[in-house]
């Protein structure tokens, strides 16, 4: 069983798994340019949500940081999560953060690259029951867009939930075929759950 430190090294911080099989283990966070760590009640609030799609689920991580969405997806029994980061400190954090952890590469996968450049790609085949939009406040312009490219290169399975974190007062258009189901927020922080419509 890999070992978990119960007290971080220093500069360092946790955040920890909130349900699923590894409920309670901790992330270790170092901090760098751009990273916000969804808060753990919209975490919650978003899986509770989540409940009854997440088994199985392929699952798209953008703006993967941290990676907490997408680890949490795959406690709660996602089959696999692609977590996509352009920062090589958030891909060395995640990269120790799934072997500390114990999840394999065949559960998850990591790319370093942009969202949109690799999402502009229409050979990657790749196609997801639920997305994690989460990005740093500065590239908040990039989610309509993010949702465009996710339809053209049809990323997505009929239905698809897509999840997307923003500040509270941020007001967010999306094209027609994506259906606000709920949201939430933690103070400036929120979360919104958009169905996917595919046509």
């Amino acid at each position: 069983m890999n070992k978990i430190h119960p007290h971080p090294p220093a500069g360092r911080s946790t955040i920890r798994i909130i349900g699923g099989h590894l409920r309670r283990r901790r992330l270790h966070l170092t901090p760098f340019p751009q990273l916000r760590p969804t808060p753990d009640y919209l975490r919650e609030t978003l899986f509770n949500w989540l409940h009854s799609s997440i088994t199985d689920a392929h699952c798209l991580d953008l703006f993967a940081g941290s990676g907490a969405l997408g680890i949490e997806a795959l406690s709660r029994g996602a089959q696999i999560t692609v977590f996509i980061e352009k920062e090589i400190q958030g891909v060395r954090q995640l990269k120790n953060n799934l072997t500390q952890i114990g999840i394999s590469s065949s559960h998850a996968r990591i790319v370093h690259t942009c969202a949109l450049q690799w999402l502009s790609q229409p050979t990657i085949s790749d196609q997801f029951n639920v997305v994690f939009i989460d990005p740093p406040y500065t590239q908040q312009h990039f989610i309509t867009e993010c949702c465009q490219l996710l339809h053209r290169h049809q990323k997505l399975t009929p239905e698809a939930w897509c999840c997307i974190g923003m500040p509270i007062k941020r007001n967010l258009v999306l094209p027609e075929n994506w259906q606000l189901h709920r949201h939430s927020h933690s103070g400036i922080a929120s979360m919104h759950l958009y169905r996917y419509n595919a046509r």
